[in-house]
C-alpha cells in the first residue's frame, strides 16, 4: 500500500470561526486525499466551548467533564473511516473521496450515534406535542449525563443495566421515573428499526416494572382547613393559588387542565347550572363534569368569581413552579404538615373522594377521564381499605 497515496485524517474545530448561541463550536474531521488534491469536512455533531479545546494536541481538554468520551468518538470514527479506506484498496479498487461520501451516507456516521439520531428525531418529528417532546429532551439530557454519546454498537443489555443502576443510585430516581426514561428509549430504538437505520437491541428486552405510586389526598379535615384560611385581600396570587387547588380537589383537574380552561367550555342549562366540558389532557374524547353536583356546587362558585374577570381564559395564568411556591406557603398558614401541596395531590384527592363517596368505578373512570377502569379501581380499592380499617376501630358494644 502507498502511503503516500493514503488519505490524511485530522480534527478541527471552529473552522468557521462562529459559535453558536450556547458559545460552543462544531469540531470537524478534515479528510485530504493527495491524488486527488480534494479534502472533505465530516462533522462529528459535537459542539463545545473554545476553552475546551486544545488546539495543538487537536482534542478537547480536561475541564470538559466528557472529554474522554469526546475524544474516544472522534478516534473510533477515524479509525472506522481508515477501516473503509483500507479495506477498498486491498480490493484492488480505486479509493476516492465520492466513494467515502456515499460510504457515510450510507453507514451515516454521525446517526449511528444513538443521541444524534435521538435528538434529530426530536427537532424533525413536528407531530410530538410540546408535553410530550419535554419529557423526551428530559429523558435526552438524563441519557447524556449518563455518558455523553451513546453509539448504536453500545446499545444492548449490559448498557440497559448500566444506565438502569446509574438512575437509581447517582440520580436517586424514582422506579416509575426510570421506567418512563427506559420506555423514551425504547420508543426511539424502535423508530431506528423502523427507519432500518438499526436492526435491533438486546436493550428492549431489559425489563423495566412501573410501580404503584404513593397516591396522597387530602382528608376532609385539611380541605375546611383550606376553605376557612383567610388570606388578606393585598395577597391576590395567594388567594389565587388556593381557588385554583380547592377547584382541583372538587373536579379532578390536572394543572394543564386548568390552565387551558375558557369560557368556551362552561356550559349553562335551563335552570342555570353551570357545567364544563373539555377535552382533559391525555384523554382523547371530551369529558363533562357537572359543577353543580360535585361537593355541593363548591366548583361552581369558584368558577363564576373568576369568570367575572372578563378574560376568555377563566383562572389566572400563573406558571406551575410559582403556584408550587404559593402552595408552600399556604399549607404553613392552613397548618397542613407532612403533604406537599400539588395539583396531583388534588386530584388524586378528588378521586379518593368520589370513590368514597360513591363506590362506583365507573363514575370514577368517566369523570377523572382514565382510558380504562383498572386505574380507578384502584381508588376504590384504597377506599375499601381505609373503610375496613376504620371498621376495625368501632367499638360494636350495645
Amino acid at each position: 500500500m502507498d502511503t503516500s497515496k493514503k488519505a490524511t485524517y485530522t480534527v478541527v474545530y471552529n473552522r468557521k470561526d462562529k459559535l453558536n448561541n450556547d458559545g460552543k463550536a462544531l469540531i470537524q474531521i478534515v479528510i485530504y486525499l493527495p491524488s486527488q488534491k480534494k479534502r472533505k469536512f465530516l462533522s462529528t455533531g459535537i459542539y463545545i466551548k473554545p476553552d475546551e479545546w486544545d488546539d495543538k494536541g487537536k482534542k478537547v481538554k480536561k475541564n470538559n467533564p466528557n472529554h474522554i468520551e469526546i475524544n474516544r468518538i472522534i478516534k473510533n470514527t477515524i479509525n472506522k473511516l481508515e477501516e473503509y479506506e483500507y479495506k477498498i484498496i486491498t480490493e484492488n479498487k480505486v479509493f476516492s473521496l465520492t466513494k467515502l461520501e456515499n460510504y457515510v451516507l450510507k453507514k451515516n456516521i454521525s446517526a449511528s450515534s444513538f443521541i444524534d439520531f435521538y435528538e434529530n428525531e426530536i427537532k424533525l418529528n413536528q407531530s410530538i406535542e410540546h408535553k410530550t417532546k419535554k419529557e423526551h429532551k428530559y429523558t435526552l439530557s438524563i441519557l447524556k449525563e449518563f455518558r455523553y454519546n451513546i453509539m448504536f454498537s453500545e446499545v444492548n443489555y449490559q448498557l440497559a443495566q448500566e444506565f438502569d443502576n446509574w438512575m437509581r443510585t447517582v440520580k436517586k430516581l424514582s422506579q416509575n421515573t426510570i421506567h418512563k426514561h427506559h420506555a423514551h428509549v425504547r420508543r426511539f430504538l424502535n423508530l431506528a428499526t423502523q427507519k432500518e437505520i438499526y436492526d435491533g437491541s438486546t436493550y428492549k428486552k431489559f425489563i423495566s416494572r412501573k410501580v404503584e405510586s404513593n397516591r396522597e389526598n387530602l382528608t376532609t379535615e385539611q380541605i375546611l382547613a383550606l376553605e376557612q384560611l383567610t388570606i388578606p385581600e393585598q395577597f391576590d396570587e395567594l388567594r389565587e393559588a388556593r381557588d385554583m387547588f380547592l377547584f382541583s380537589c372538587y373536579c379532578g383537574l390536572r394543572y394543564s387542565d386548568m390552565q387551558a380552561l375558557s369560557k368556551s367550555n362552561v356550559r349553562k342549562d335551563s335552570a342555570g347550572n353551570i357545567s364544563i366540558r373539555f377535552q382533559m389532557q391525555k384523554v382523547d374524547r371530551f369529558i363533562e363534569l357537572p359543577l353543580h353536583s360535585l361537593f355541593e356546587g363548591k366548583p361552581e362558585k369558584i368558577l363564576k368569581y373568576y369568570m367575572e374577570s372578563g378574560k376568555e381564559k377563566i383562572f389566572p395564568q400563573h406558571s406551575n413552579q410559582q403556584i408550587n411556591r404559593l402552595l408552600k406557603i399556604i399549607a404553613v398558614n392552613a397548618n397542613i404538615q407532612h403533604t406537599r401541596l400539588t395539583f396531583h395531590v388534588a386530584r388524586h384527592t378528588f378521586g379518593t373522594l368520589l370513590a368514597e363517596k360513591t363506590q362506583n368505578p365507573y363514575l370514577v373512570m368517566d369523570l377523572m377521564g382514565h382510558n380504562d377502569i383498572d386505574t380507578s379501581m384502584i381508588y376504590i380499592h384504597r377506599s375499601q381499605e381505609r373503610i375496613n380499617s376504620q371498621l376495625k376501630n368501632v367499638n360494636w358494644d350495645l
